[in-house]
């Protein structure tokens, strides 16, 4: 095993990945936002590094596309939220809020549906809210529980549950396709994966 750090301007990552060439992984694990996490991928298979490349939520954004290229194929990304691709009925109106704003952007990244759902959850606990202050809002997040129609799993919030959207599901990224494909519906901690 080897740990790199990979700064978040970085435009090249050949260094760190010659270090851990020499442990001829099998898995390589990026905890970094998309920029840096497409370099990592793009420098790894000009390396010759075929490690299986997986990320968290922000390596699905099409900058991996753009700066990766073909070997961002087959990189899978771990999210708690539904991608722009993914046929979920909550989908729906994130298509129709970015048509209403950006009507000339056609694809969104995933942190672009969790900010619309972070707004949702916000405006949910503010209108069962009494007021706008602490000890109201705290009031309302006592046993909150939200459906997000596919968006995310479901979001909990109580005293002893503080983790919200306790989900989570694998996507894989389709180079040819620029885009990432659900491998797994969302799934719980205490669920095994298929």
């Amino acid at each position: 095993m080897d740990v790199e750090e990979v700064p978040a301007n970085t435009i090249d990552a050949t260094s760190q990945l010659l270090n851990m060439k020499r442990f001829s992984p099998t898995h390589i694990v990026i905890q970094n936002v998309a920029r840096p996490s497409a370099i990592i991928v793009r420098d790894a298979r000009k390396l010759g590094l075929q490690a299986q490349v997986l990320g968290i939520h922000y390596i699905g954004d099409e900058l991996l596309y753009e700066l990766a290229g073909d070997a961002a194929d087959g990189v899978v990304a771990s999210t708690f939220v539904s991608n722009w691709f993914e046929n979920v009925p909550g989908m729906r109106q994130i298509h129709e809020i970015n048509a209403a704003y950006h009507p000339n952007v056609q694809v969104r990244p995933l942190h672009y549906t969790q900010g619309i759902v972070h707004a949702k959850v916000w405006v949910e606990v503010l209108k069962r809210a009494a007021a706008l202050d602490r000890a109201s809002i705290g009031k309302a997040l006592i046993n909150f529980r939200m459906v997000t129609d596919g968006l995310t799993a479901p979001i909990t919030f109580a005293s002893g549950d503080r983790k919200g959207a306790d989900g989570l599901k694998l996507l894989r990224a389709d180079a040819r396709a620029k885009q990432f494909r659900p491998i797994t519906d969302f799934f719980l901690p205490s669920q095994r994966l298929p």
